[in-house]
Formats: C-alpha cells, sequence, structure tokens
C-alpha cells in the first residue's frame, strides 16, 4: 500500500495565504535579503500571467462588439464606458496640483498606472512639459507588439476617423478608448487644460512604434494641434503663471522610469533594508 504522504508543509501552507509583497516584506523585517529578493523577483516575473490574458481578452471582446453591433457601437459604448473613470481621475490630478503642484500628478500617474502597467517607458522633462515614452505603453502597445492586430484572427481597427482617434483612420481597437478617457472627457466636463495628459505621437502605427504622452506643467502651454485632432478648440481660457523650471532632478526622472520591484531589488542588491521596504511598501499601498 502506498503511503500518503503530505506535499506541503505548514509553513508552506501559510506561505500559499499570503501575497508575495507581504511575504517580502516579512522576510525584511527579519533582516533576511536573500528571500526578500526572491518573493520580490517572483512578483516581477508572475505579475504578466494575469496582466496579459485580460489585456488580450478585453481586446478580443471589443473586436466581437465591433464586428458585432458595427463600429459607431463600439464607439457609443467606449465612449459611455470611460466618462466616469475619466472624471474621477481628473477630480484626483486637481487635488494633487493643488497640494503638491503639477509633480503630485506626475509620480501619482507613475505610481498608480505605468509602475504597474508591464510596459517599458522613461520619463523626461524640458522647461514647458513631463515628456513620457512607452516603448511599448502595458496596454495596446503590448498588444501591436505582439503582432494582435496582424492576420485573418487579428484583433480590429476603428476604420473611420474622428475626434475618438485623433483624425487617423485604422486606429487599433484597444488604444481607441485613449482619446475618451485621457483628452475629450476631461476637456468636455471640465474645460481646457484639462487632458490627463495629451498624447504626441499619438499612438503606435506598427510593432516597435513608441506611444509618447506628454504633461505640460502650465495647460496654457497646450499646443492648439492637440485641441484639433480630438475636434475641439482651445478656448482664451487664462491660467495662472507657472516659472518655467524643471521640476525632477536626472536622478528623479530616471527613477520614476523604473518599477517599484527594480527598485526594491536594486536596494536589496546593495543591503538597503529600509529603502527595500519603502519601495515594497509602495507597490503594496499602489497595487
Amino acid at each position: 500500500m502506498t503511503e500518503n504522504k503530505r506535499f506541503y508543509t505548514d509553513t508552506e501552507l501559510e506561505e500559499f495565504s499570503k501575497q508575495n509583497m507581504e511575504l517580502a516584506l516579512e522576510s525584511i523585517e527579519r533582516g533576511d535579503i536573500e528571500r526578500a529578493r526572491y518573493w520580490c523577483e517572483r512578483t516581477k516575473v508572475t505579475a504578466g500571467y494575469l496582466h496579459e490574458p485580460i489585456l488580450f481578452g478585453i481586446a478580443g471582446m471589443a473586436t466581437y462588439i465591433h464586428e458585432r453591433w458595427g463600429e459607431e457601437s463600439f464607439v457609443a459604448l467606449t465612449k459611455e464606458v470611460v466618462r466616469q473613470s475619466a472624471a474621477e481621475l481628473y477630480e484626483k490630478k486637481q487635488e494633487l496640483v493643488k497640494e503638491k503642484g503639477i509633480r503630485g500628478h506626475v509620480e501619482f500617474v507613475v505610481d498608480y498606472m505605468w509602475r504597474h502597467h508591464l510596459g517599458v517607458y522613461t520619463v523626461d522633462e524640458d522647461d514647458e512639459k513631463i515628456i513620457f515614452t512607452h516603448k511599448p505603453c502595458g496596454d495596446g502597445g503590448k498588444i501591436i507588439d505582439g503582432k494582435g492586430y496582424e492576420g485573418p484572427e487579428g484583433f480590429a481597427r476603428l476604420k473611420n476617423a474622428g475626434p475618438h482617434t485623433w483624425g487617423k483612420e485604422n486606429v487599433p481597437i484597444h488604444c481607441a478608448r485613449c482619446t475618451w478617457f485621457h483628452e475629450i472627457w476631461p476637456v468636455h466636463l471640465f474645460g481646457d487644460g484639462a487632458q490627463l495628459w495629451v498624447h504626441a505621437s499619438p499612438f503606435p502605427e506598427n510593432p516597435g512604434d513608441p506611444c509618447v504622452h506628454h504633461i505640460y506643467k502650465n495647460p496654457k502651454d497646450i499646443p492648439e494641434e492637440y485641441y484639433r485632432k480630438i475636434g475641439m478648440e482651445k478656448s482664451k481660457k487664462d491660467f495662472p503663471p507657472i516659472k518655467k523650471e524643471r521640476i525632477l532632478t536626472d536622478e528623479e526622472a530616471e527613477e520614476l522610469s523604473k518599477d517599484f520591484m527594480e527598485l526594491a531589488l536594486a536596494a536589496l542588491e546593495k543591503g538597503d533594508l529600509e529603502k527595500a521596504k519603502h519601495w515594497c511598501q509602495k507597490h503594496q499601498a499602489t497595487a
């Protein structure tokens, strides 16, 4: 008779009931750098296992709606679905700008979006704006780089140009909500300068192309062309003057270009447990 044996110890079973970050932080508290590194690496490696099936599933569902009920119906649906989220995010932006200036909005976007988006991006700055270059972004860009729009089974593209496509034809369906979410709804609901950011590229047309976003320090400096692309006109609205100076050092811009686990692992490599704890807690709080 085969003897029944347990696969897991009680300690291992207890670990299964905890999040990776909880285990990483417990390891840091014990001073166990190797175990903390293990859980941070696990977090980084496994993050895409859930994200990418959902991402491609949403693009597939959008394609089904587009093919079954037509492009007009899909556009109308997208417009309504993102309205509430766009309004809430704009209100958060206003709260942060009032408290910390535009830097607060930039840090929020990085912490709550791009660091969890599983894309690759850099952060740069000039006198007028903060520049995010995604190559690829963790959403639409990742699908394009994965050739998700190619072949007979590829996801749909919006064939007709309009404000919702930045005036472009054949826009990848997953990218088509960005105009409503980041630009059209904020301006429509709250007026000029309310854009969460503007799409400068405005989207990747081919695998390997970047998606570039600009956050202007003074909304007055947003060029008129970005309003025209979304079917609007820039008004003569006045904004308080903002001194044109850098708000980020080179080191801060480089740090904003890295995700929390990359920063935590770098801190652990240096033996800096306090800094590693800080980044793990930030990851946990913003996930």
